[in-house]
Protein backbone atom coordinates (compact mmCIF):
# COMPACT_ATOMS: atom_id res chain seq x y z
CA UNK A 1 0.00 0.00 0.00
CA UNK A 2 1.33 3.53 -0.74
CA UNK A 3 1.48 5.41 2.26
CA UNK A 4 2.49 8.48 0.94
CA UNK A 5 1.05 11.70 3.33
CA UNK A 6 0.83 14.71 1.70
CA UNK A 7 1.64 17.35 4.48
CA UNK A 8 1.28 20.93 2.66
CA UNK A 9 -0.01 20.47 -0.62
CA UNK A 10 0.06 23.40 -2.77
CA UNK A 11 -2.15 23.79 -5.76
CA UNK A 12 1.71 22.94 -7.99
CA UNK A 13 1.50 19.37 -5.33
CA UNK A 14 1.33 15.95 -6.99
CA UNK A 15 -2.09 15.40 -5.35
CA UNK A 16 -3.26 18.27 -7.56
CA UNK A 17 -2.33 17.16 -10.35
CA UNK A 18 -3.53 13.89 -9.68
CA UNK A 19 -7.01 15.55 -9.12
CA UNK A 20 -6.76 17.33 -12.06
CA UNK A 21 -5.72 14.00 -14.27
CA UNK A 22 -8.95 12.04 -12.69
CA UNK A 23 -10.94 14.57 -13.41
CA UNK A 24 -10.10 15.07 -16.92
CA UNK A 25 -10.32 11.31 -17.32
CA UNK A 26 -13.49 11.04 -15.63
CA UNK A 27 -14.74 14.55 -17.86
CA UNK A 28 -14.14 12.28 -20.80
CA UNK A 29 -15.37 8.86 -19.45
CA UNK A 30 -18.63 10.81 -19.11
CA UNK A 31 -19.07 11.92 -22.60
CA UNK A 32 -18.36 8.06 -23.64
CA UNK A 33 -21.87 6.11 -24.63
CA UNK A 34 -20.79 3.15 -22.77
CA UNK A 35 -22.63 5.12 -19.65
CA UNK A 36 -25.71 5.33 -21.14
CA UNK A 37 -25.53 1.92 -22.19
CA UNK A 38 -24.59 0.58 -18.86
CA UNK A 39 -27.73 2.17 -17.19
CA UNK A 40 -30.11 1.25 -19.58
CA UNK A 41 -28.73 -2.47 -19.41
CA UNK A 42 -29.12 -1.88 -15.39
CA UNK A 43 -31.90 -0.42 -15.23
CA UNK A 44 -34.49 -2.36 -17.52
CA UNK A 45 -32.52 -5.35 -18.93
CA UNK A 46 -31.48 -6.77 -15.83
CA UNK A 47 -34.55 -6.27 -14.49
CA UNK A 48 -36.03 -9.04 -16.79
CA UNK A 49 -33.67 -11.95 -16.13
CA UNK A 50 -34.46 -14.41 -13.19
CA UNK A 51 -32.49 -13.86 -9.87
CA UNK A 52 -30.49 -17.18 -10.31
CA UNK A 53 -28.41 -16.00 -13.51
CA UNK A 54 -28.36 -12.58 -12.30
CA UNK A 55 -26.42 -13.69 -9.53
CA UNK A 56 -23.92 -15.59 -11.48
CA UNK A 57 -23.73 -12.38 -13.62
CA UNK A 58 -23.47 -10.08 -10.46
CA UNK A 59 -20.17 -11.91 -8.69
CA UNK A 60 -17.65 -9.52 -7.65
CA UNK A 61 -14.18 -10.47 -9.15
CA UNK A 62 -13.14 -7.27 -8.06
CA UNK A 63 -10.46 -6.91 -5.00
CA UNK A 64 -11.72 -3.34 -3.88
CA UNK A 65 -14.63 -0.91 -4.78
CA UNK A 66 -15.24 2.38 -4.21
CA UNK A 67 -18.67 4.47 -4.18
CA UNK A 68 -19.48 7.77 -3.13
CA UNK A 69 -22.99 9.05 -2.30
CA UNK A 70 -24.72 12.86 -2.76
CA UNK A 71 -26.45 11.96 0.42
CA UNK A 72 -29.12 14.83 1.69
CA UNK A 73 -27.92 18.53 2.71
CA UNK A 74 -30.49 18.71 5.63
CA UNK A 75 -30.38 16.32 8.74
CA UNK A 76 -33.64 14.23 9.15
CA UNK A 77 -35.72 12.92 11.85
CA UNK A 78 -36.71 9.09 11.59
CA UNK A 79 -39.36 8.04 13.68
CA UNK A 80 -38.67 11.67 16.13
CA UNK A 81 -35.16 10.49 16.38
CA UNK A 82 -33.01 12.76 14.98
CA UNK A 83 -30.58 10.88 12.40
CA UNK A 84 -27.21 13.08 12.86
CA UNK A 85 -25.19 10.82 10.99
CA UNK A 86 -25.48 8.47 8.22
CA UNK A 87 -23.01 5.88 6.61
CA UNK A 88 -23.74 3.09 4.42
CA UNK A 89 -21.24 -0.10 3.61
CA UNK A 90 -20.49 -1.46 0.09
CA UNK A 91 -21.35 -5.59 0.26
CA UNK A 92 -18.43 -7.15 0.83
CA UNK A 93 -19.08 -10.01 -2.57
CA UNK A 94 -16.81 -12.80 -3.19
CA UNK A 95 -13.06 -11.30 -3.67
CA UNK A 96 -13.52 -8.16 -2.61
CA UNK A 97 -10.82 -7.27 -0.25
CA UNK A 98 -11.56 -3.46 0.19
CA UNK A 99 -14.52 -1.06 0.37
CA UNK A 100 -14.37 2.86 0.69
CA UNK A 101 -17.50 4.45 0.72
CA UNK A 102 -17.97 8.27 0.87
CA UNK A 103 -21.86 9.75 1.09
CA UNK A 104 -22.35 13.61 2.42
CA UNK A 105 -25.19 14.25 4.69
CA UNK A 106 -26.08 17.12 6.52
CA UNK A 107 -22.93 19.31 5.23
CA UNK A 108 -20.22 16.65 6.32
CA UNK A 109 -18.79 13.77 4.58
CA UNK A 110 -18.68 10.86 5.51
CA UNK A 111 -16.29 8.08 4.98
CA UNK A 112 -16.88 4.22 5.72
CA UNK A 113 -13.76 1.80 5.16
CA UNK A 114 -14.15 -2.19 5.44
CA UNK A 115 -11.23 -4.56 4.76
CA UNK A 116 -11.02 -8.52 4.48
CA UNK A 117 -8.52 -9.55 7.22
CA UNK A 118 -6.34 -10.91 4.62
CA UNK A 119 -5.24 -7.93 3.75
CA UNK A 120 -5.78 -5.82 7.06
CA UNK A 121 -5.81 -7.13 9.86
CA UNK A 122 -5.98 -4.53 13.00
CA UNK A 123 -8.13 -2.12 13.33
CA UNK A 124 -6.09 0.47 13.78
CA UNK A 125 -4.45 0.19 10.87
CA UNK A 126 -8.15 1.11 9.34
CA UNK A 127 -8.87 3.82 12.03
CA UNK A 128 -5.36 5.24 10.82
CA UNK A 129 -6.12 4.78 7.17
CA UNK A 130 -9.54 6.78 7.63
CA UNK A 131 -8.00 9.86 9.65
CA UNK A 132 -5.11 10.24 7.03
CA UNK A 133 -8.11 10.48 4.33
CA UNK A 134 -9.82 13.31 6.43
CA UNK A 135 -6.17 14.98 6.71
CA UNK A 136 -5.30 15.25 3.66
CA UNK A 137 -8.88 16.32 2.50
CA UNK A 138 -8.67 19.02 5.09
CA UNK A 139 -5.00 19.90 3.79
CA UNK A 140 -6.75 20.16 0.25
CA UNK A 141 -9.33 22.01 0.72
CA UNK A 142 -7.40 24.37 3.05
CA UNK A 143 -4.94 25.13 0.74
CA UNK A 144 -7.58 25.88 -2.13
CA UNK A 145 -9.82 28.01 0.01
Amino acid sequence: MNRQKINEPNKDSQFFKRLQDITKANNEFRKCPHILINFWIMKYVLALLPAKILKLLLLSQSTMVFSNIYGPEKIHTLNNYLASNLTFWLPNKGATALGLSLISYGGNLNLSLIADKSIINDEKALIEILEDTVREINHAYKSIM
